[in-house]
């Protein structure tokens, strides 16, 4: 059983978008995880393992933030052509605090509170050059769920740009300024509130 091997040593895990691949960041900076392969476990960078700070996977891409700052990324089998998705731009490597995977692409929390990203730029959704302005140096979390994306600010409030096929994207305005995490489905949001409670939209 392969959930045997994780024990009691996971403090993060994420399951691929389109696959039911799962993986676990565990507590020795290592990289494990079960289900269907697909290439996603096997092409797990072994030059990482003991080294990685978090975890995020997206459209059958995975990325590891490094603890150096730094991210490095992989694809299942069949899809080695889409290398654009993994590979952030050099000059950001070495200043990254946080990251999230959607469709093809990436998303980068910097040090410096600011956002960016890189990979499959779909005409809804222009994550290069085109992060909202009103983000500024004031994010604190990034988030990613197919061709949405989502920055959480040092206020509580979040900042949505993307698709929107579903309505992910419309934030209900008596929960803004009172956020400090979210979690996304396929066509839905959940975000967890100051005061404990959750609030949820579609």
């Amino acid at each position: 059983n392969d959930t045997e091997l994780i024990g009691t040593n996971a403090i993060k895990l994420e399951i691929v978008e389109s696959t039911t691949t799962s993986l676990a960041l565990l507590k020795d900076g290592s990289v494990t995880g079960y289900g269907p392969d697909f290439g996603i476990l096997s092409n797990i960078p072994q030059t990482i393992q003991g080294n990685v700070a978090k975890i995020a996977a997206g459209y059958k891409h995975v990325l590891a933030l490094l603890k150096d700052g730094s991210v490095t990324g992989w694809f299942g089998n069949s899809d080695s052509s889409y290398d654009y998705t993994i590979n952030p731009p050099n000059i950001i490597q070495g200043n990254i605090t946080g990251i999230a995977g959607g469709y093809y692409r990436s998303l980068a929390l910097l040090k410096d509170g600011s956002v960016t990203g890189w990979g499959f730029n779909h005409i809804y959704i222009q994550d290069i050059g085109s992060i909202p302005v009103e983000i500024g140096t004031n994010a604190i979390s990034v988030y990613a769920k197919g061709l949405d994306s989502f920055a959480l600010l040092k206020n509580g409030n979040l900042i949505s740009w993307g698709y929107n096929a579903y309505g992910q994207l419309d934030i209900p305005l008596q929960i803004q300024g009172n956020m400090t995490g979210l979690a996304l489905g396929r066509d839905h949001a959940i975000a967890l509130l100051k005061d404990g409670s959750v609030a949820g939209w579609e």
